[in-house]
């Protein structure tokens, strides 16, 4: 046999053998990926985009082939309830940009002669199993309800990977390296929300300052006058909530303070920015697709424009044989 070297996840050289449910383990945290593109509307257009510069594989042939073909394609059936093998792509490439790698399962007609539909499985419930030749993997699906993998039909299946890193065949997802910058910004939005809701709307503190040699043991004549400023104040307010302006008479010192407005608020463009500069470096996309105008020249522009050609060229289709991801 020809010599085949051992990869890490399998240095036994025999978990192939060992047990059905033997994975070649990732290190990729799925879950923690789809929140941040949740949260984080950055990572989110970074992973649209990247879809969008792939684009869609033109169809070269005879006019009317070319036209037969692009019909059939157009009315393909894709992911339940899509229609067009461009809605299935960019699902395709979107799942493969997140997760690192995207699966797609092929449904034949009952006649098992054409192909009826593709339906793309989410790559939490695909894992990769060492097959006997301890070389090549097998593509399995996770059972429900504790049933063992359900061995999927290679021929059927239609694979991406994004780039592959050492010697780990599930890929890596564009987020790699993301996550503690994501939170950290998910973190300073939650914070500067939560600001805003406690002090977008001022709370008012009203005082009343007694004047010189005012006596009142019991009490009673303060709460009389505090009594009616507030009454006058709240009629004030409320008026002008309701669009009608009213003054608020008072006699006596009697100041009004916003509760809270003397506090320091912490800097939230400074932070936010440097942080979404490094998501946006990580994703390669020049900044100005995001709606970031950072470029102070028009010769910076130029080169972010040059450099976003190169990465649709590159992106683009490659001589044959070769794969576009």
């Amino acid at each position: 046999m020809r010599p085949r070297g051992r990869p890490s996840w399998d240095l036994s050289a025999g978990s192939a053998f060992r047990s059905p449910f033997t994975r070649v383990p990732t290190a990729q945290n799925y879950s923690l990926y789809h929140s941040l593109r949740e949260t984080v509307p950055t990572i989110n257009a970074a992973i649209i985009k990247t879809s969008e510069f792939m684009g869609t594989p033109t169809i070269e042939a005879e006019p009317d082939t070319q036209m037969e073909i692009e019909a059939w394609l157009a009315g393909l059936r894709v992911n339940r309830l899509q229609t067009g093998w461009k809605n299935w792509l960019t699902t395709w490439t979107g799942n493969c940009s997140e997760f690192g790698r995207a699966h797609t399962e092929i449904i034949l007609t009952a006649d098992r002669k054409d192909i009826y539909a593709l339906s793309e499985l989410h790559p939490a419930t695909i894992n990769l199993r060492p097959s006997a030749d301890r070389y090549s993997v097998e593509i399995v699906q996770s059972g429900g309800f504790g049933a063992g993998p359900i061995l999927l039909n290679p021929l059927l299946m239609l694979n991406a990977v994004h780039n592959v890193q050492g010697d780990d065949p599930n890929g890596t997802s564009l987020l790699w390296g993301m996550p503690l910058v994501a939170e950290i910004i998910a973190k300073i939005t939650r914070h500067l929300g939560n600001t805003w809701e406690r002090f977008g709307e001022p709370t008012y503190h009203v005082n009343w300052d007694t004047p010189e040699g005012f006596s009142d043991p019991t009490g009673s004549e303060a709460d009389e006058i505090m009594g009616g400023i507030a009454t006058r104040f709240a009629g004030s307010m409320d008026s002008l909530a309701n669009g009608m302006k009213q003054d608020f008479f008072s006699s006596g010192k009697v100041t009004v303070t916003v509760i809270g407005a003397a506090g320091e608020t912490l800097d939230f463009e400074t932070p936010m920015r440097t942080l979404t500069e490094q998501i946006v470096a990580a994703t390669g996309i020049p900044p100005f697709l995001f709606g970031f105008h950072w470029a102070t020249t028009e010769r910076m522009s130029a080169v972010q424009a040059s450099v976003l050609s190169e990465m649709i060229h590159a992106r683009g289709p490659r001589s044959p044989g070769r794969s576009n991801t």
